[in-house]
C-alpha cells in the first residue's frame, strides 16, 4: 500500500521499545519502584481530559512497562493519583503540575485538568529516560512559560485551504500525539464563502455544504478537548473559490484588496 505508513502515523503512539521490568536492578533507597501491583487513581468524577490522562497512563504501563495498572475511583497503595485542587504548591500556571514521589505513592496535583494531563505525561516521559521502572523520591513542580502552543496538520499542496471540505485528518490518535508533543491548540483553517448558512445579510455565500463543515469543526474541538486542545479558526476569503464581480456590484462595501479579489 503506498501511503500505508499513514495509518501509523495516524494511530496512537505504542510508547516505543518495552522498558526493563523483569531482571531490572533493585531500586536505590532513594527510589520507589513500580510494580504490576500499582493502580491509577482519578478520582470519583474526574472530568474527560483527567480520564484521558488516566486511560492513557494505564496504555503506556501496558505498552512499555508490561504491567497492567488498572483505573480506579478507589485510594489504596501503591497508586499514582490524579487530583485537580483550588491551590497547589508552586503552581501558578493554568498547565503546571506538582508531582510527588514517595514510597507507594506518586502523587500528580494541578489547578486544571490540563495540567494533571501534563504531570501525567511528564511521569511517561521520566520513565522512558530512565530506562526502568521506578522514580527518585521527592517533589517536581513545572509550569509551562508559553500559551497557547499552536500548530497544524500536514496538508498536501494546498488542500489546507479548504481542508473542513474533507473528513478531518485529526484522528483521535493524531491528537494524541499532538497533545503528548506539548501542543493544546490547532489552527484549522474555514473560508467564509465555504461556511455561510442561512445568511441575511449575503445570501449569495449561502453552501449547501456550510453544515456539514460546521459539524467537521464541531466534532473535532469536542475530540480535541478530550486532549487538552483548544480549536483556533483561522478565517479567510477566496481560497475555496473567487466571488463573482456581480457579488461585489451588489456589496461594493465587502471588496477587499488583493488577489481575487477577497472580501474585506
Amino acid at each position: 500500500e503506498r501511503f500505508g505508513f499513514m495509518r501509523e502515523m495516524l494511530a496512537p503512539d505504542q510508547d516505543g521499545p518495552a522498558i526493563m521490568t523483569s531482571g531490572a536492578p533493585p531500586a536505590h533507597p532513594d527510589e520507589t519502584s513500580i510494580s504490576g501491583q500499582w493502580s491509577i487513581n482519578e478520582g470519583s468524577s474526574p472530568d474527560e481530559v483527567v480520564d484521558t490522562a488516566a486511560r492513557d497512563l494505564g496504555n503506556f504501563f501496558q505498552n512499555a512497562l508490561n504491567l497492567e495498572a488498572r483505573v480506579t475511583a478507589s485510594s489504596s497503595q501503591p497508586q499514582i493519583q490524579l487530583a485537580v485542587a483550588p491551590k497547589v504548591e508552586g503552581v501558578n500556571t493554568a498547565e503546571g503540575f506538582r508531582m510527588a514521589v514517595s514510597s507507594g505513592t506518586i502523587r500528580i496535583e494541578a489547578t486544571t485538568p490540563r495540567g494533571v494531563m501534563r504531570g501525567v505525561y511528564a511521569l511517561e516521559t521520566r520513565l522512558r529516560e530512565r530506562q526502568r521502572a521506578s522514580m527518585e523520591n521527592g517533589a517536581t513542580i513545572r509550569n509551562m512559560r508559553f500559551t497557547p502552543r499552536i500548530t497544524t496538520g500536514v496538508h498536501a499542496g494546498q488542500a489546507a485551504f479548504d481542508e473542513t471540505s474533507f473528513p478531518s485528518m485529526y484522528t483521535d490518535g493524531l491528537l494524541s500525539r499532538i497533545s503528548h508533543s506539548g501542543f493544546n491548540a490547532l489552527w484549522v483553517h474555514l473560508n467564509t464563502e465555504e461556511a455561510t448558512l442561512d445568511s441575511k445579510i449575503y445570501p449569495e455565500l449561502d453552501d449547501a455544504d456550510a453544515a456539514t463543515r460546521l459539524a467537521r469543526l464541531q466534532d473535532l474541538a469536542h475530540r480535541a478537548r478530550r486532549f487538552g486542545i483548544d480549536i483556533y479558526i483561522y478565517l479567510s476569503t477566496g481560497y475555496a473559490h473567487h466571488l463573482p464581480e456581480s457579488f461585489f456590484e451588489r456589496h461594493p462595501d465587502a471588496r477587499g484588496v488583493g488577489w481575487g479579489p477577497p472580501m474585506c
